[in-house]
């Protein structure tokens, strides 16, 4: 399971470790692109430190074929809505 985080602050530095350090038994999931306007946000600096997907503009991920799950961390309801 391929999975786009819009939001890239420590609660997604904490997934983005989850995901990598725990072995899930039923699933395989995999965090693969984090977008944030902030490059300096933790999630973001350590999803480009793991060679991961970065952009600022979530919207990209739209385009890909290749997710399973968008997940919205920001808590921005405009940002939920828009990617509903």
């Amino acid at each position: 399971m391929n999975i786009a985080v819009v939001g890239g602050g420590t609660r997604c530095r904490r997934l983005i470790e989850l995901v990598e350090s725990y072995e899930f038994q039923e699933i395989s999931p995999k965090v693969v692109a984090v977008a944030d306007i902030n490059c300096d946000a933790p999630g973001f600096v350590t999803a480009m430190a793991n060679g991961l997907y970065v952009t600022t503009d979530y919207n990209v991920f739209f385009d890909r074929d290749d997710l399973d799950l968008i997940m919205e961390l920001t808590g921005d309801t405009n940002i939920f809505r828009d990617i509903l």
